[in-house]
């Protein structure tokens, strides 16, 4: 879709500016909140293949269902040898960076806005403060994770706004009307 593809040349862009602004030795860590592989591996490929110099030292996905996070992709691009080789291993978690210093800061987002995956998240302690939904199979999970809204036959309850849940996850906000739930995130906060 055209909000993808402008987004890749934007991420082109900044990968390539950072590779350029970097000395001899350089770290970058890019990171989307996004499930594209368009805008992840695809974007890093094409990074390492114009950029020879540079290496991929780890990667990873995050997974609103496994990770108790929004999501997306990070990867971390290193040039040269030298001290951050030897990675600080309190910055690491088993498999890689730990959440915080990667997705956000608390429920806010880099312009200070509230971030609506990261207040669901928080909810994931205080269930029953409000209606809670629950996700029964992976499919209506990914779907609803797209942004579409879920079929509810035979629902004639009054429209409500409700935690979605993926198991002991909340995985977003919905709003439950008759006949259907509808993702309430914001159109950029949903995956692709």
């Amino acid at each position: 879709d055209s909000e993808v593809r402008r987004c890749v040349q934007i991420q082109e862009k900044l990968l390539e500016a950072a590779a350029h602004m970097s000395g001899d030795r350089a770290r970058i860590l890019y990171s989307t909140c996004t499930y594209t592989r368009n805008e992840n591996e695809d974007r890093v490929e094409k990074f390492l293949g114009d950029n020879p110099e540079w290496r991929l030292a780890r990667t990873q996905r995050r997974w609103p269902h496994k990770d108790g996070v929004a999501g997306g992709y990070w990867a971390l691009l290193e040039k040269g040898e030298g001290p951050f080789a030897k990675r600080d291993e309190a910055d690491l978690g088993e498999d890689g960076f730990e959440a915080k210093h990667v997705v956000r800061n608390g429920l806010r987002t880099w312009d200070g806005q509230t971030d609506a995956y990261a207040l669901a998240m928080s909810r994931s302690a205080k269930r029953g403060d409000r209606a809670v939904f629950q996700i029964e199979d992976e499919a209506r999970l990914k779907a609803f994770l797209r942004g579409e809204a879920l079929v509810l036959p035979n629902d004639a309850r009054p429209s409500e706004e409700c935690d979605v849940y993926w198991g002991d996850r909340c995985v977003g906000i919905g709003k439950r009307v008759p006949g259907r739930l509808n993702n309430s995130l914001p159109k950029t906060l949903k995956s692709s």
